[in-house]
């Protein structure tokens, strides 16, 4: 299933969401992908907070999806807040369903580390 999203809910959609040449702004991009990473898909002045609290997470665990001059570059709150309105198609995941998944990534991540370490430590 393809990700669809409405950016027409946005405050000036039509400048802040698009360039000049017509494409979408990188912000909003990661924005987009992001609701379906979350499993939040939609951002709305009630979830604002648990919106943020989700994508600060995710980017602690996997790094920033978005890029500035070559460099990691995290969504802000105002990035987000000056998004407010967007939506998309993407499942939705509760609170606790969200914490379950980043954690246990989170734990797959830690179990490569210590085996790396293990065998380098068996070497010495």
């Amino acid at each position: 299933m393809s990700l669809n999203f409405n950016l027409s809910q946005i405050k000036d959609h039509e400048t802040f969401c698009w360039n000049a040449q017509g494409q979408i702004n990188p912000v909003t991009q990661t924005l987009i992908f992001l609701t379906m990473f979350t499993g939040l898909n939609k951002i709305t002045p009630s979830n604002f907070g648990e919106f943020l609290r989700r994508v600060m997470l995710w980017e602690r665990v996997y790094g920033a999806l978005l890029m500035d001059d070559g460099w990691d570059r995290p969504i802000t709150a105002d990035d987000i807040t000056a998004h407010i309105g967007l939506s998309t198609n993407a499942s939705a995941l509760t609170k606790r369903q969200f914490d379950a998944a980043l954690l246990r990534e989170l734990y797959s991540q830690v179990e490569v580390l210590v085996r790396h370490a293990t065998k380098t430590a068996e070497t010495v």
